[in-house]
């Protein structure tokens, strides 16, 4: 029936159930069993507009010009 299963696991509890079940599944009907974990990255602004304001400042010291 099922040559290769597929489950996806972000830790959660019904994760972890549907993982168990597709482990019981491939088992079962001798099937390959491929597994994608999931984690969630922190949000990173899409655009500068998106950016908030710096924080803090550092004067750069500037070289002299000679022209």
């Amino acid at each position: 029936m099922y040559s290769k299963i597929l489950a996806a696991n972000d830790g959660s509890p019904g994760s972890l159930k549907a993982l168990d079940t597709a482990i019981a599944l491939a088992r079962q009907v001798s099937a390959e069993l491929y597994m994608v974990t999931v984690e969630e990255l922190p949000r990173f602004p899409a655009s500068i507009d998106e950016a908030g304001p710096p924080i803090g400042s550092f004067d750069w010291p500037r070289a002299p010009c000679w022209w």
